[in-house]
């Protein structure tokens, strides 16, 4: 592998020659659940949002299927609790307010990615 930094607007960037799409894709899964789970946090809609998931029986990748982007394709597979199959994001709830997420490749026993979201507890009605 070749790999190059280019200086773009005074940010360093490293360029790489050779690339695992299936790889990027699974990052790029990972971040968008952190970012989603976390809007929780911030967004009073989003809440909102989560919580009606949630009351509905609905689970984490409901809830992640409703907040998909344009190009749900640039996306793996979402399960809840354990993996299908192979390039699979998997979230399960690690504690009342953390979600754990976690990208497998082709190993179904050794996530390559793993990444801890912060929900705020829902309100008890």
């Amino acid at each position: 592998m070749r790999a190059m930094a280019l200086t773009l607007c005074g940010v360093m960037v490293l360029v790489s020659g050779c690339g695992n799409p299936e790889r990027d894709k699974l990052e790029r899964g990972v971040r968008f659940a952190k970012r989603t789970l976390e809007e929780v946090n911030r967004n009073p809609l989003a809440s909102v949002s989560f919580s009606s998931q949630a009351e509905l029986g609905g689970s984490l990748v409901t809830y992640l299927a409703a907040n998909v982007p344009d190009n749900p394709s640039m996306l793996p597979r979402f399960d809840n609790d354990e993996p299908s199959t192979n390039w699979t994001v998997v979230l399960s709830w690690a504690s009342e307010t953390n979600v754990l997420i976690q990208g497998f490749g082709t190993d179904l026993t050794k996530p390559l990615v793993t990444a801890t979201a912060y929900v705020n507890p829902l309100p008890v009605r």
